[in-house]
């Protein structure tokens, strides 16, 4: 979905408006932040280098889009891009990055702790809540019971 959201709404003919949003989805997925973490971001808080952008900290204060923005754009596109809207809010954005990173660590557990770092989780049980693992991958751990 990020990919969608990304190709449709950051192109080279976009508008402000479409930019800003991709924008926002981006930090929100990449970055695993709560929205409200998003919101209270400001422009000194980010240092843009060559290989990443580092958030420094969370300042509280003048917000120029609302929640209840993000979530209206999030909502549009969805459905601009065929997605069943009443199946996404804005944790997905989260819940997706989180899970992408897990499944890229699957065959290196000791990176669980940088994981449970991005995602600013104090505990496994708060992150995994966030994890979300495919049919296929919960039916191939069963597979084994009679074996």
């Amino acid at each position: 979905m990020i990919k969608s959201i990304i190709n449709n709404y950051a192109s080279s003919d976009c508008n402000l408006k479409d930019l800003r949003f991709a924008t926002m989805s981006t930090l929100l997925y990449v970055g695993l932040f709560r929205s409200q973490e998003l919101l209270d971001m400001k422009l000194c808080d980010l240092d843009v280098t060559d290989t990443y952008l580092e958030v420094r900290t969370y300042s509280l204060g003048n917000r120029k889009v609302s929640y209840s923005r993000i979530k209206e754009l999030f909502k549009e596109s969805l459905t601009k891009l065929g997605y069943d809207q009443s199946l996404y809010g804005l944790h997905s954005f989260r819940s997706g990055g989180a899970t992408s990173l897990a499944h890229t660590l699957e065959n290196n557990p000791s990176k669980e702790r940088l994981l449970k770092l991005h995602g600013r989780w104090k505990t496994d049980l708060a992150k995994d809540m966030y994890i979300k693992e495919s049919v296929d991958q919960r039916l191939s751990f069963v597979k084994n019971l009679g074996s």
